[in-house]
């Protein structure tokens, strides 16, 4: 029957995510790395930084850390028209 068909493709989509996972939380950990030994006061363009590093969630976390760590901006205010 099909049934064991279903339980290898089960099996293979479950490996594969495992996987990916994986390879994500390795990514983030080496961006992590990278980042503090690169620390040397220089701030990139994160577009710039998002564009070379392939916009990783390390990546988006930083920036989103920069974003909170600035006072808001006069472009925040428009949002009142």
């Amino acid at each position: 029957g099909g049934g064991g068909d279903t339980d290898l493709l089960t099996q293979l989509l479950t490996s594969k995510r495992q996987r990916e996972e994986e390879r994500r939380a390795e990514a983030e950990s080496i961006a992590e790395d990278v980042e503090l030994m690169m620390d040397n006061g220089v701030r990139v363009n994160p577009a710039l930084r998002d564009m070379f590093a392939g916009g990783g969630s390390a990546a988006k976390r930083r920036q989103q850390q920069q974003q909170r760590r600035r006072p808001a901006s006069d472009e925040s205010a428009d949002d009142s028209d």
